[in-house]
């Protein structure tokens, strides 16, 4: 290619190129030496198409000589509230000195190297979840500093009325070369608060060192990290420290939906790369439980994902329960009297925009009262509004039971399923010295509610419990049998072989039925009907017995089993009152025609149909 005629037929373009560089740098000029005054109105209406609302600007003017440096006194700035407030200004600059290059402006860039603020408000207000003023703040990506190289603010105020967490405070804001600070006083839930946020001066692009504390009798937090950016709330690493009477009073602070428990003290690192989470070294004391782990929290397609695995040497679930959750347990209990199912909600209205994976061990579980549950472990699913728990595993004083456990809300009344077992277990760690030997259960129940209990009193399925091969008080199972002759010279420590305990109970909309109820041992056969309302815990069973020992002297007196699941009552049904009448059975048991000792009963096919 031939060099001049290549510059020759490029010519024209070359000039225009120059010329349009020499019309902006001369519009430049004109502007800062003469019209900074002219740019208020375009400024303010690009500002209210930011916003929403009608910004305004009460004047711009140039305070200095230079050219290529300009400094504009920006005064009497103004941005309302949205119009749902109510009235009044979310941000008002009273007066700011800004400092400006010439270069940036003429690519398009307006990049102050220092902003002087003298009189600065901002008011934040909250009245619901869906009500927010800080909500979709323009620029809002909450990052400082850049080419800024100094900031100055003086007389600075910062309000907040956040009446969805009744959480209200004012605080002076102050910046200069020596750094950042944020000092103030408020109310949290009715008890006083104060604020510090600490830092160095947010100017330049480098990490940015802070300190944020906040006390009140309710709820505290230190926060010590370092964004990566001067003012970045969405990238930073952290240590936190948070105490509290109550871990819903700390929600109060970090509105992560957190239940009401008994007194915290958490300590853990925190890394934010908005929108995720990640808390890692989470060590939390709870009453008397102490919990730790690891969690990482990620934003994907508008849904929450949780990944974490928490281990505990030591949980009471009474400290998963507020002092006022658990006054209104114990007067629940006081109306209702003791009952078997808890009262723990399952409605998951408040998780269905959230999954995830928290895999759990329990390693001790504390209990005021005596309990069979020694541990806990597992793996908890959340998936569109379906909660699993699945593998579970609870060690038991001897035994386990295994399955799981899953509640179906993506909308309407929560379902419960429980498809639990029992596996390994003795009959004696549940009654004591009334009877020995293995046992083995199987719970497989699907019901509607929106607790466990209100779940598991509309449920249906089967219940089976069985023991096997042990013992059980010789006087008490020849009495079931109804061979009274014998259990009236029987020394009350006596032992009687068990060859099978059955209860297998099938159950519809909350009422399990016997089918059957037995008690099988070497001297009596007892069986059992009748049913046992799931959502009142009344138990209304009959017992009548067999004797199986040749010549017993046997007195037809059926028992009846009454009461509660948490407090039965065994009555035998209609007991002779006078020792005459007792003589008058007896008569007539020996006079009456003789019948053959009971059989033995298949315990083999009715501990599988039971436990199937």
């Amino acid at each position: 290619m031939h060099t001049p005629a290549f510059l020759q037929r490029h010519r024209r373009a070359a000039i225009a190129i120059v010329g349009v560089i020499a019309a902006l740098l001369l519009a430049a000029i004109l502007i800062l030496s003469f019209g900074w005054s002219h740019l208020r109105q375009p400024l303010e209406r690009q500002m209210s198409r930011q916003w929403g609302r009608p910004v305004t600007i009460g004047a711009i003017h140039r305070i200095d000589h230079s050219i290529f440096s300009p400094v504009l006194r920006i005064g009497n700035v103004r941005i309302p509230q949205p119009a749902w407030v109510g009235g009044g200004d979310m941000i008002v600059v009273r007066e700011a000195n800004v400092h400006l290059s010439l270069l940036p402006m003429l690519l398009g860039r307006a990049r102050p190297s220092a902003i002087e603020v003298d009189g600065l408000s901002i008011a934040l207000v909250r009245r619901d979840a869906l009500h927010a003023n800080w909500k979709n703040i323009p620029g809002g990506n909450g990052a400082g500093g850049g080419s800024l190289q100094r900031l100055i603010v003086r007389h600075g105020v910062l309000t907040l009325d956040d009446r969805k967490r009744d959480h209200i405070l004012t605080a002076t804001i102050a910046a200069d070369d020596k750094g950042l600070r944020v000092a103030g006083r408020g109310m949290l839930a009715g008890n006083p608060s104060t604020i510090a946020l600490s830092g160095p001066a947010p100017v330049g692009r480098g990490p940015w060192p802070f300190r944020l504390d906040y006390r009140s009798a309710i709820a505290n937090g230190i926060l010590v990290g370092r964004a990566d950016r001067p003012l970045d709330i969405g990238h930073f690493d952290a240590r936190a420290t948070a105490w509290g009477d109550d871990l819903a009073h700390l929600d109060l602070l970090v509105e992560a939906g957190l239940p009401g428990t008994q007194a915290v003290r958490l300590t853990a690192d925190v890394h934010h790369d908005r929108p995720d989470w990640a808390i890692r070294n989470l060590q939390m004391r709870l009453g008397r439980s102490n919990l730790s782990g690891d969690v990482a929290i990620r934003k994907v397609d508008e849904r929450t994902k949780v990944d974490g695995t928490i281990v505990s040497t030591g949980l009471d679930f009474d400290d998963l329960a507020s002092n006022a959750g658990l006054a209104r347990a114990a007067a629940k209990r006081r109306q209702l009297g003791p009952r078997l199912f808890p009262d723990t909600a399952i409605h998951l209205e408040h998780m269905r925009s959230t999954d995830g994976v928290i895999r759990f061990d329990i390693k001790r579980l504390l209990f005021k009262q005596p309990s069979t549950f020694r541990a806990i472990r597992g793996t908890l699913t959340l998936d569109h509004g379906v909660l699993t728990a699945q593998p579970l595993v609870a060690t038991l004083a001897t035994g386990q039971l295994t399955g799981l456990a899953r509640v179906r809300h993506p909308s309407g009344t929560p379902e419960l399923t429980l498809d639990l077992r029992v596996t390994g277990a003795r009959l004696e760690a549940m009654l004591g010295d009334t009877a020995s030997g293995t046992m083995a259960a199987h719970i497989d129940v699907v019901g509607r509610g929106r607790t466990v209990r209100a779940a598991i009193g509309h449920a249906s399925g089967s219940i089976g419990v069985v023991g096997r091969d042990g013992a059980v008080n010789r006087r008490a199972a020849l009495l079931l049998g109804s061979d009274a002759g014998r259990a009236l010279f029987e020394d009350k420590s006596d032992k009687a072989a068990l060859r099978c305990i059955v209860a297998h109970f099938v159950a519809h909309d909350g009422i399990a039925t016997a089918l059957p109820l037995l008690l099988d041992t070497d001297v009596s056969r007892t069986v059992g009907k009748g049913d046992i309302d799931l959502a009142t815990e009344r138990v209304a069973l009959t017992l009548s017995g067999q004797p199986k020992l040749d010549h017993a002297v046997r007195l037809h007196i059926p028992i009846l089993v009454e009461g509660t699941l948490s407090d039965p009552k065994i009555v035998p049904q209609d007991v002779p009152r006078t020792v005459g009448t007792v003589f008058k059975l007896i008569g007539r048991a020996l006079g009456g025609k003789h019948e053959d000792p009971a059989p033995d009963a298949d315990c083999d096919r009715l501990a599988a149909l039971a436990l199937r």
